[in-house]
């Protein structure tokens, strides 16, 4: 095996290793990972919750639902108006059913504008192809 190293010409090649996630070039994936992020933290409230939330959690969840209000008219989606108060259990409830509902609006877009810029870049790879193959 020496021998072969030595005598045989031969040249080291990196591999790329950029891995091409064409989805996190989309600012909707990471609102969509925002709602995803609040549902798995409002299912841990409620498990920890017996009976009354404390006012700091309260005012956290308040301060996410204005975060999430905007999400709602940025993408135009359609979900109930109420506003929480997130005083007790039930609302926290109410809450999640709201955020599960959103999170599938926003995966129908998610998915929407995915296909959409995959098939520009099927395009722009065609023309770049075809203006290689002419040079």
């Amino acid at each position: 095996m020496k021998s072969a190293n030595e005598n045989i010409k031969s040249k080291k090649v990196t591999k790329n290793k950029i891995k091409v996630a064409p989805e996190k070039k989309l600012s909707i994936y990471f609102d969509l990972r925002y709602i995803i992020n609040r549902i798995q933290e409002i299912r841990s409230c409620i498990t920890r919750l017996r009976n009354c939330p404390n006012q700091e959690m309260i005012d956290k969840w308040i301060n996410y639902q204005d975060a999430i209000i905007k999400l709602k008219n940025k993408y135009e989606l359609v979900a109930s108006d109420t506003i929480y108060t997130f005083l007790n259990n039930t609302q926290f409830h109410s809450y999640l059913d709201e955020l599960i509902e959103i999170r599938k609006q926003l995966r129908i877009v998610f998915k929407l504008e995915l296909n959409i810029m995959e098939q520009e870049q099927i395009i722009a790879n065609i023309k770049k192809r075809c203006d290689n193959y002419k040079h």
